[in-house]
């Protein structure tokens, strides 16, 4: 069974700063975690600030735990997938994390049985189907989780033109019946698959 923590975005914005979503991303692990932290959604020269600062989130969330990091690249992308025990999806450019995973073969089957945590793009992606708040339009994705998502609810800097009530609307009423998930920033919901 794989376990995904879908993030609305933001997840430092959580009331409890994300101590209770790292507790559940981790629920099932031993002491000695490791994680695997995914920026592909985010531009390589952000990538040793955004390092330091997710590795900083996981620790000041997780004191009593010991933590290893690892910074995902595509080259190794699927060996780091099997030597870690939390792959972390961090949010940013829902395309530009597409165009990256698209080029790797097989990453998804590599993720069974594994903790996943995403936030924003990375919860995106996983669902069967999305309101990229973006684009302004409906899109169909990975659908690792049979799920319909909508990230950044209700914030003002991402408010859809239709507006949020439609645009969950328009997603609910989307192809196949799923339920669908509007996750504010710094919320989460957990699910296995």
């Amino acid at each position: 069974m794989t376990k995904f923590v879908l993030v609305g975005g933001y997840p430092y914005k959580a009331k409890d700063g994300g101590k209770a979503m790292c507790e559940e991303a981790v629920v099932g692990l031993t002491e000695q975690i490791k994680i695997l932290i995914c920026l592909f959604a985010r531009k390589k020269d952000e990538w040793k600030k955004l390092l330091k600062d997710n590795s900083d989130f996981f620790k000041r969330n997780l004191p009593n735990k010991k933590l290893e990091f690892t910074l995902a690249n595509e080259e190794d992308f699927l060996e780091q997938i099997r030597k870690n025990d939390l792959i972390y999806f961090s949010g940013g450019d829902t395309v530009d994390l597409v165009s990256v995973l698209d080029k790797i073969k097989g990453w998804q089957e590599k993720l069974k049985n594994k903790n996943i945590m995403a936030s924003s793009a990375g919860t995106d992606i996983f669902s069967k189907y999305s309101y990229d708040i973006e684009l302004f339009k409906l899109t169909e994705n990975y659908g690792l989780v049979p799920l319909k998502t909508i990230v950044h609810y209700g914030s003002e800097k991402y408010t859809p033109q239709i507006g949020w009530e439609n645009a969950h609307k328009k997603l609910d009423e989307y192809k196949e019946k799923l339920p669908v998930w509007a996750l504010a920033e710094g919320e989460y919901k957990s699910i296995t698959v």
